[in-house]
Formats: structure tokens, C-alpha cells, sequence
């Protein structure tokens, strides 16, 4: 939002700087329309800053959001502008629609993912006749975890396969050495010889990322 009355600032400032400076080739310019005043016929030209200003924002708007307006262009250089203003807004309207839309279905693909998850848990513990308590727990817990964002690990990523072997080496070095060095032990040998401890991040460390209510230890 901020950024959009920026921009429409910017334009309304040009605006009004091409109706007050711009050559006129055809003796007239946007400031010029008349406008009733008090009983009286005056121009822009003449109303307070305050109403210039306000007309102009009033006209950015509505050019970069392709709506209409009783101020148009009264020469070459506001038509061309008024052009530029239009495509500008066509391209960024379009812009912002199309990423509304793609969020948009993306919400509603992921919804629906989980509906169906869901309705096939319920029609399992139907199916085998699951008691109502223990039904209700599994429902209860499915449902708050589908709603929940995990953490992305590395078993979401398989591009990460496409790397080189000691990239990807080095990668899991850079994640896993901040938590190994917290513990004494390996903080000794990181001071020691920190490329054995790489070797260790590369080759025998795998992260777990228990949820609530998850076990631990299991005996």
C-alpha cells in the first residue's frame, strides 16, 4: 500500500509539473479546464495547491489503475504521458493479479489436499471400527499438525541432489557446526581439528524435528 501511494505521488507530482512547465502545442494544458467555483467559472490554474494536488493524485489513480476521470490530456506531451501512465498500470495490474491468483491457488490446492486427507483418515477409522475416544484423538492431532508449517528439512528438498558431493558436504557442515560446537566435546575437537568434525556433520549427523507430543525415547 505504501509503495502504491508512493507511485501515485510521484506520478501526480509529474503530472502536475507537464500541465504547469510542459511546452503546450495546442495553447492549452489540464491545469486550464475550468471548473465551477463559488457561483464562478475558474481553471485549476486558479483553484488553491491543496485541489491542484488532490486532482493530480485523483488522476494518477485513475490512470495506473485504467479507471476514468473528467481531467484528460490536453496536449502531446500529457497524452504521451497519459499513455506511459496506462501501460504502466495495465502491466503492474496485471502483475498483481496474476500473483493474487497463483497465491489463490495455491491456498486452495493445499486446502483441498488436506480435506481429502483428512476424509480418508475418517473413512480408516470407520473402516476398522477404531473406538470414538482414541478416533477423536487421532482426528484432533491430524488436523492440528495439517495446519501447522514444518520445517523444511533436506528430505523436502531433492534438488539438493543435483549438487556436487563436497557442496553438499559443506552445506550440511554449515547447518550442522553451530549446534555441535554448543556441546563441550565437540567444541574441543572443532578448536582442535575442525575437519574432522566437518566429516562428522557430513557423514553421521541427521536432524530430527520432533512436534508436540511426539516421543522421544522410545523403550
Amino acid at each position: 500500500v505504501a509503495g502504491a501511494l508512493w507511485t501515485a505521488h510521484l506520478v501526480a507530482c509529474m503530472w502536475f509539473a507537464l500541465g504547469k512547465y510542459a511546452p503546450q502545442d495546442t495553447g492549452t494544458g489540464w491545469l486550464d479546464v475550468e471548473l465551477a467555483h463559488k457561483g464562478e467559472q475558474v481553471t485549476f490554474k486558479e483553484s488553491s495547491a491543496l485541489l491542484q494536488y488532490v486532482t493530480a493524485l485523483h488522476w494518477a489513480f485513475a490512470q495506473c489503475t485504467l479507471g476514468a476521470m473528467e481531467i484528460s490530456a490536453s496536449n502531446t506531451a500529457e497524452r504521451i504521458f497519459a499513455v506511459m501512465c496506462m501501460l504502466f498500470g495495465l502491466l503492474v495490474g496485471s502483475s498483481v493479479i496474476s500473483m493474487l491468483s497463483a497465491t489463490l491457488m495455491e491456498h486452495m490446492v493445499a486446502r483441498r489436499e488436506r480435506t481429502r486427507q483428512t476424509q480418508a483418515l475418517r473413512q480408516y477409522l470407520d473402516d476398522n471400527q477404531v473406538n470414538g475416544n482414541l478416533s477423536a484423538r487421532v482426528r484432533n492431532q491430524v488436523q492440528r499438525r495439517l495446519r501447522q508449517r514444518g520445517i523444511v528439512t533436506q528430505e523436502d528438498l531433492p534438488c539438493l541432489d543435483l549438487l556436487s558431493s563436497t557442496l553438499r558436504d559443506e552445506l550440511q557442515s554449515e547447518v550442522c557446526l553451530p549446534y555441535l560446537r554448543k556441546h563441550t566435546l565437540f567444541g574441543l575437537v572443532s578448536c582442535l581439528d575442525e575437519r574432522s568434525l566437518v566429516k562428522v556433520c557430513a557423514k553421521a549427523v541427521r536432524f530430527v524435528y520432533p512436534r508436540i507430543h511426539d516421543d522421544l525415547f522410545v523403550a
